[in-house]
C-alpha cells in the first residue's frame, strides 16, 4: 500500500505529514548482519542527492507506508546470517523508523532499500 506523489505520509496519531511544500526529507539506513557481519550505513537529505539517485529515493518513498511499518512489532530473524534493514525517515520535523529482517521485508520497501545501497558506506 502505497501513496502518490503529494499524498500524506501518515504520522502517529493520525497527523499528517506531506512531502510537499519544501519539507526536507531525510533518510537514515543501516544494513546490518549478513555472513560477514558489516553494516552499511547512510544519511541523505533527498534533495542533496544527484537528480537520479533523488528520483530514485522519491519515487520509492511515495510508494511506502513508511509510518504504517513503524507500527509493526520487530520480529525475530528468520535464519542465521541474515541482513537486518534500519531506517529513519524524518520529514516536515516528523520520524518514522523502521527495523526490518530481510525476510520481512514488503514488496513495496525493496525499491526504497535497492534505491538506499548504492549510497551506502562500510561502517566499521
Amino acid at each position: 500500500m502505497g501513496r502518490r506523489e503529494g499524498e500524506a505520509l501518515s504520522g502517529t496519531g493520525g497527523d499528517a505529514v506531506s512531502d510537499k511544500g519544501g519539507d526536507a526529507t531525510r533518510i537514515d539506513f543501516v544494513r546490518s548482519g549478513g555472513l560477514a557481519g558489516l553494516s552499511l550505513t547512510a544519511s541523505v537529505d533527498v534533495s542533496g542527492l544527484p537528480p537520479d539517485a533523488a528520483a530514485a529515493v522519491q519515487d520509492a518513498l511515495n510508494h511506502v507506508d513508511i509510518a504504517g511499518l513503524s507500527r509493526q512489532a520487530a520480529r525475530a530473524p528468520s535464519g542465521p546470517d541474515r541482513f537486518q534493514y534500519d531506517l529513519t525517515v524524518t520529514t516536515g520535523g516528523q520520524s518514522h523508523t523502521v527495523s526490518l529482517h530481510e525476510s520481512d521485508l514488503p514488496a513495496d520497501l525493496r525499491p526504497l532499500i535497492d534505491a538506499l545501497l548504492p549510497l551506502a558506506r562500510p561502517h566499521p
